[in-house]
């Protein structure tokens, strides 16, 4: 969770402007990791996430005519965006997704 903007403090012996710099740093990126951290904390939820993650051919290599590797490899790619996501959130629920879907 990174890119938090920088927030200037001028007196961080004051709480009230230390909290407030705390808030506003708080990025659109960190409440998108948090919400997918929500998200994976359902065992829906990862199931979820899981199937996205196969739809997208996330683990899969991709063969075929150009026309077909192009779009599947865009797929590929939102898929690594979200495994990366994923990864970023929280790490131990990302591996309870895996053992879960080891399987199949």
């Amino acid at each position: 969770m990174n890119n938090k903007p920088f927030m200037a403090v001028h007196n961080t012996a004051d709480e009230s402007q230390v909290e407030t710099a705390k808030r506003e740093a708080f990025t659109a990126r960190d409440k998108e990791l948090l919400f997918l951290q929500s998200i994976l904390s359902r065992e829906e939820g990862r199931s979820f996430i899981w199937g996205l993650l196969d739809k997208c051919g996330t683990f899969r290599a991709n063969f075929g005519q150009d026309h077909e590797i192009y779009r599947m490899e865009g797929k590929r790619e939102i898929g690594l965006e979200l495994l990366g996501d994923a990864i970023k959130s929280d790490i131990d629920l990302f591996h309870r997704m895996m053992k879960e879907n080891a399987n199949g």
